[in-house]
């Protein structure tokens, strides 16, 4: 895809838009799009999987408090358990 701005032609990146765990209360979005951002590090599709919207905050704590990231919890479980390298705590910013 190609963007005009101003007279400059650029490289613009194709996004997909697609379908995840739907939140449904107002204050979990934070955990929610960090859940999706793991998935997809992990080459998960959020579309693909059912988060258990109960468990992402304490596991969102788990992984801060351990330097360590991985999966959210699934309703279906049959996930496997993997980490993440370890990060450091400064680079992690919640919006």
């Amino acid at each position: 895809m190609r963007v005009f701005t101003r007279g400059i032609d650029r490289d613009v990146p194709r996004v997909n838009l697609v379908k995840s765990t739907e939140q449904k209360d107002s204050f979990n979005s934070g955990c929610f799009t960090i859940a999706n951002a793991v998935a997809l590090c992990y080459g998960e599709s959020p579309e693909k999987i059912i988060l258990d919207s109960s468990a992402l905050r304490s596991h969102l704590k788990k992984c801060l408090d351990h330097n360590n990231l991985s999966l959210f919890p699934t309703i279906d479980g049959e996930r496997k358990h993997q980490t993440l390298e370890r990060f450091e705590k400064k680079s992690v910013l919640l919006l």
